[in-house]
């Protein structure tokens, strides 16, 4: 309606008093003409046409439907389907623009059945409008479900025959109400959608307004969600619209002045996204940016109409701006003389919200407390008017969905019901007779069943009483089997489970790792009752360390290993000064105590990949600096959403060469916010339901993605994400991922 709006504006402003004259001249001359043809006509299909030509020519909706009707009369006379169908979509039109909805879906659906019988090329062009037609009639009405049925039956019509303009403008609609709807990501989808259909018509004006609409939709998301994503897609499409601005500015003036009034909606999309941006960054710059914008508002020539319909909207920001800048008397001033809006004006909420709002902010600044404190509550009197007058009006609509959905469920009902009766009466006789001659010959075979079976049913119950005696003495002998294996079984889960608590009690407690690091969380999922992962934490002279391990295999064998690691370690941070608790040096020592513990009276049966991989991090706060050091494995650090993954030395703790290299380590600088994840294999390896593994890459997206997130819900994101992956697969391995915030 916004781009329709601008093109009748750009008409306006073009076409003179002459031109409009010689315009209604050249259409009375035209309608003179088909009315001297109508004389000499002598065909039905000829007299249908030029009634149809002199009905368009009329701008009064009566007229134009007394000589429509005319044409359908002949047209219909002659099998002209195709100018029938043209004629009643216009009059159709006719009582749309009238508001009779009914005359509207009437003339509407007869249209669609005219063309019916027409083909496809003639009359697509009308088939799409009229689902058009129809979907405002009924939206019009508060029948959304309907109206978007007919958005969609449009947009399918419009599509098969390559109507691009029409997709475009049903794709707007489309948007236009997912966004009415809060339903922001689609309404996104369909704003990108007729950006690039207007594109690939080279219709840049219009690209440029959908540009607009996708910025507002992600500054109302910001708005309501107050994250950060939303907003910087809001910068990222001001600043591809101002591209596309820069191109509309050097075409005609005609071409330009078209679109003035969207250009105030740019301008304050861009003043609002400078100032989120200013009060999520506090760099003044964006508020010279937002200024510039204002200023830009202030000096343009937009239509009075429309300027005073948007006025609150640009005192609203330029309060907003002068609050930034520390004005706080001029912001007041600003609501005072402009922002005059009724408390009790509920179409005007928004206004009168942030007209308190920024009386509030202003007062508490100059030091007006008691001002401040009853613009407060004016602001929250209205907010909670608002919701409850909402959500009052939501009930009833949704009670006036319902009570129109059960009308119509209803109909359906009793058209069903006539339709079955109908049915029935003419299977009811023939079901008849053929059940009677079934019912014969069914006799017959009962009988004859009946018989057969007595003779087997005997001979079957000598059979299965002695094969119940065989039966018996088998289930008493795999009885005793059972039950032997049942305690043998307790025996071995009852020894595991106890081993369980053993491990539980060697490793570290996430409360122990909450301790060091606030903001953290574990996620620790063995494979079987006990695990070959473990991770330990703890604090040495100031410096905090975290080492996460995978020792070979899992289960049993997993958790010796794991326990010969971590009882390693100790002997290790017992004996370390703090100059010597440095990552290479563990990792060093770890590997030649393990090897040593493995293969020196076990060489026959130590195989060369027995050992464990880890990880170690050392965090020094005050020089803000971690020590990282890792025998295959590799830990990832995200900043600002930013993966950044850091590789540790390929060779595990255990045997691996004859020719042992000494393990290094790499000092990272660190800053405030930054989250480092450190893990074992066994998230990235685990099977989905088509076979496939999660992969690295896709543990790294879901690491940046949740990374703002506090620990506790990134926890909850993570395990959601690997269920939901997983699903009812099999886990393949212990999985293991400590996160923490520095």
């Amino acid at each position: 309606m916004r781009l329709l709006t601008s093109l009748i504006i750009c008409i306006l402003f073009i076409n003179t008093a002459a031109a409009q004259n010689e315009i209604a001249e050249r259409i009375q001359h035209e309608i003179d003409s088909l009315r001297a043809e109508l004389a000499t006509a002598k065909t039905d299909i000829e007299r249908g046409k030029l009634y149809h030509g002199i009905a368009r020519d009329f701008d009064n909706l009566d007229s134009l439907e007394y000589y429509e009707l005319f044409a359908i009369d002949h047209a219909s006379r002659a099998n002209d389907y195709a100018t029938c169908a043209a004629s009643c979509y216009n009059i159709g039109y006719a009582h749309l623009i009238k508001e009779d909805f009914a005359g509207a879906i009437e003339f509407s659906n007869k249209s669609l059945g005219y063309a019916k019988h027409c083909d496809v090329e003639k009359v697509g062009l009308i088939q799409g409008r009229c689902y058009m037609q129809l979907a405002n009639a009924y939206f019009y009405q508060g029948f959304q479900q309907t109206h978007n049925t007919y958005i969609d039956s449009a947009i399918m019509k419009q599509s098969e025959i390559g109507d691009t303009l029409e997709m475009i403008t049903s794709y707007m609609i489309l948007a236009n109400n997912a966004c009415s709807s809060g339903l922001y990501d689609v309404a996104i989808e369909h704003y990108a959608t007729c950006e690039r259909f207007s594109m690939a018509l080279g219709d840049s004006i219009n690209a440029l307004i959908c540009q607009i609409y996708i910025c507002n939709v992600h500054l109302q998301r910001y708005i309501y969600n107050h994250s950060y994503e939303p907003l910087d897609e809001a910068m990222k499409a001001i600043h591809k619209a101002a591209r596309v601005l820069d191109y509309v500015s050097e075409m005609d003036r005609n071409s330009y002045f078209s679109i003035i009034n969207d250009l105030f909606a740019f301008y304050t999309n861009q003043a609002q996204c400078y100032l989120h941006m200013y009060q999520r960054t506090n760099d003044k710059a964006y508020i010279d940016s937002c200024e510039t914008a204002v200023n830009y508002i202030s000096r343009s020539k937009f239509t009075k109409e429309y300027l005073d319909s948007h006025s609150a909207e640009f005192y609203r920001i330029l309060a907003y701006l002068e609050l930034a800048k520390g004005n706080y008397q001029k912001a007041v001033d600003i609501v005072h003389k402009n922002l005059i809006v009724s408390d009790d004006d509920t179409t005007s909420v928004v206004a009168s919200s942030n007209k308190y709002d920024i009386l509030a902010s202003a007062y508490e600044k100059l030091g007006r407390y008691r001002d401040a404190l009853i613009a407060h509550k004016k602001w929250s009197d209205i907010v909670y008017k608002f919701v409850n007058d909402n959500q009052m009006r939501q009930a009833i609509e949704y009670k006036d969905k319902l009570r129109h959905d059960e009308a119509m469920r209803q109909v359906e009902l009793e058209n069903l019901r006539q339709l079955m009766e109908k049915q029935n009466k003419i299977e009811r006789s023939r079901i008849i007779a053929v059940s009677m001659a079934a019912g014969l010959v069914l006799l017959v075979f009962i009988v004859i069943y009946i018989l057969r079976s007595l003779n087997n049913k005997k001979r079957l119950n000598q059979q299965l009483s002695e094969k119940n005696t065989m039966l018996n003495e088998y289930n008493e002998e795999i009885m005793v089997q059972r039950d032997q294996l049942n305690a043998q079984n307790k025996q071995i889960f009852d020894s595991i489970n106890y081993a369980k608590y053993i491990q539980t009690a060697a490793i570290s407690s996430p409360n122990e790792v909450m301790r060091l690091f606030a903001d953290s969380f574990v996620y620790y999922h063995p494979k079987d009752i006990v695990s070959g992962d473990w991770y330990r934490v703890g604090e040495f002279n100031g410096l905090r360390f975290v080492i996460v391990a995978d020792c070979t295999g899992h289960g049993v064998p997993g958790a010796l290993l794991s326990m010969l690691g971590i009882s390693t370690l100790k002997e290790i941070l017992a004996k370390s000064s703090r100059e010597e608790l440095r990552p290479a040096t563990i990792l060093n020592q770890m590997r030649q105590s393990i090897v040593t513990s493995l293969s020196d009276q076990h060489d026959a049966v130590y195989k060369a990949e027995d050992g464990m991989d880890i990880s170690i991090c050392i965090v020094d706060s005050e020089n803000m600096q971690m020590l990282f050091g890792a025998a295959n494995h590799d830990i990832t650090i995200v900043r600002n959403g930013e993966a950044t993954k850091y590789k540790g030395d390929r060779m595990p703790i255990g045997r691996y060469t004859t020719d042992y290299k000494p393990f290094t380590e790499q000092t990272i600088e660190l800053q405030h916010g930054d989250m480092v994840y450190m893990y074992t294999d066994g998230v990235k390896d685990q099977h989905g339901k088509n076979g496939r593994k999660f992969l690295y890459k896709n543990q790294t997206a879901l690491l940046c993605q949740m990374s703002n997130q506090p620990a506790a819900q990134q926890l909850q994101t993570l395990t959601q994400t690997i269920e939901n992956f997983a699903s009812a697969e099999e886990q393949t391995d212990d999985m293991t991922m400590l996160g923490f915030r520095i």
